[in-house]
């Protein structure tokens, strides 16, 4: 089974992140954190030049780099598989689950308004996956 996680580097993505890898140890399930960017994260105006990494795209790699290294603390066994992808975060994880059986978002995220029940990445993927959604709260 392949559960993607979404990860953004806020507490709920490290609790959604370390409840795929529960899964994954009494499953065998197979967990790919994933970490979406946008130009403009982290305060950039980039334009495409060849052979420059843009900084949303570092950032990204260090936030996820960073959770699965706190995860990997707690579950050493779990193989965990990372993807860092330029685009909106919960259309990069629709795009995912096409091929995915289980997703797992934190329910709040790294977004500006802190008084939602949901944040609007969990929302989306909650309405719109193609497979089942847990949302770790």
């Amino acid at each position: 089974m392949r559960v993607i996680v979404g990860v953004d580097g806020s507490p709920h993505a490290d609790r959604a992140l370390s409840w795929g890898c529960r899964r994954a140890e009494s499953c065998g399930d197979e967990v790919r954190a994933v970490c979406a960017w946008s130009v403009g994260t982290s305060g950039e105006d980039w334009t495409p030049q060849p052979g420059v990494q843009p900084e949303g795209q570092r950032y990204a790699e260090q936030i996820l780099r960073e959770a699965v290294e706190r995860a990997r603390t707690v579950h050493p066994a779990v193989k965990v598989e990372t993807a860092v992808v330029e685009g909106n975060p919960g259309q990069v994880l629709v795009d995912m689950s096409a091929d995915a059986d289980l997703v797992v978002v934190g329910s709040r995220g790294r977004g500006e308004v802190s008084g939602l029940l949901l944040g609007s990445v969990s929302q989306h993927c909650v309405h719109n996956a193609r497979c089942p959604v847990t949302v770790v709260r």
